[in-house]
């Protein structure tokens, strides 16, 4: 952020003598005609337009400094980008460099405040969290028939990938529920419109709701899921836990489709073996998924797995 800060001074610094001249033009101080005080006014306009552009400058350097430069402006870094977006169509980025200009605190939308969080997330250690790519949410959702009035649930939700793809296939009302242990990206998960049922998976039984949040707070009336999609922590094993413990809140005639880690099906510890012998007494499908499937994802890991599939 150092290099970005310094970069953005320099330029708001640069601006400082085109800005005096402008300001000051020598025209104006010749005999006044009325072809020269059109151009002396034109020129102090075009010199307070550089004005806002270098106060902007300065401000989008201290943003970057201190790491609260909202997703919209990260990528403004010259001067014709902020003229281009400052008298372009208006949009996010417009808004807040206006309110840059007015010396105003900057208001973020839902959205922005969203996109912010997560990118908070880059480079934060967070124990099991890799978010599942689109393509992999894409053939999770493929394996499975989705209808508007399901009961949906995605167990360790990490920022919501999956939540975010399911949302728009069920009814206005119906919200995914998700549980999450991390209380950062429970705070996205709820911004995002998801209904927190729980932190420690393992530990929810389908009858707890997180009222912490006023947004969350409704009547609880549900016992069992249609549907269950998840991306589980690989680490010592977990995935095994929370797929078997996720089997036990389908309703009947659910669905479970389920990221594991590809160890599940060779290693020949007796907690593995325990767990292919029960997956072999439900009906399940066990698919392959492309090697380093994460390679290129949020947060990258080499990491091989497999999608299962089980119907109750």
């Amino acid at each position: 952020m150092a290099d970005i800060s310094t970069s953005l001074r320099a330029k708001a610094d640069q601006l400082q003598q085109t800005i005096s001249y402008k300001l000051n033009p020598s025209i104006s101080q010749q005999r006044l005609t009325p072809r020269r005080v059109r151009i002396a006014e034109s020129m102090r306009e075009d010199g307070l337009q550089l004005k806002k552009i270098q106060s902007i400058l300065y401000k989008l350097a201290d943003l970057h400094e201190s790491k609260a430069i909202p997703p919209s402006l990260a990528e403004i870094k010259t001067n014709a980008q902020i003229a281009t977006v400052l008298y372009g169509p208006e949009g996010e980025a417009k808004r807040l460099l206006l309110q840059l200009v007015e010396g105003k605190e900057l208001e973020l939308t839902p959205e922005e405040e969203i996109r912010k969080l997560e990118q908070g997330l880059v480079g934060t250690r967070i124990p099991g969290f890799f978010p599942t790519p689109p393509a992999l949410v894409t053939r999770m959702l493929s394996l499975v028939p989705i209808r508007s009035h399901d009961l949906v649930l995605e167990p360790s939700a990490g920022k919501g990938d999956i939540a975010d793809s399911v949302r728009p296939l069920l009814y206005p009302e119906n919200l995914v529920h998700v549980c999450e242990i991390n209380h950062t990206l429970t705070e996205i998960l709820i911004k995002k419109g998801h209904l927190h049922v729980g932190y420690d998976f393992l530990q929810y039984d389908g009858s707890s709701v997180d009222n912490s949040s006023p947004a969350q707070s409704i009547p609880n009336i549900f016992s069992r899921y249609n549907v269950i999609l998840m991306n589980p922590p690989f680490e010592h094993g977990q995935d095994m836990d929370h797929v078997q413990h996720a089997y036990s809140l389908l309703a009947e005639n659910g669905m479970l489709v389920s990221l594991v880690s590809s160890a599940c099906f060779f290693r020949n510890d007796k907690k593995t073996a325990a767990f292919r012998s029960w997956l072999q007494s439900t009906r399940v499908e066990i698919h392959d998924v492309e090697a380093r499937s994460f390679t290129n994802a949020f947060r990258s890991t080499g990491v091989n797995c497999k999608i299962i599939v089980i119907s109750k």
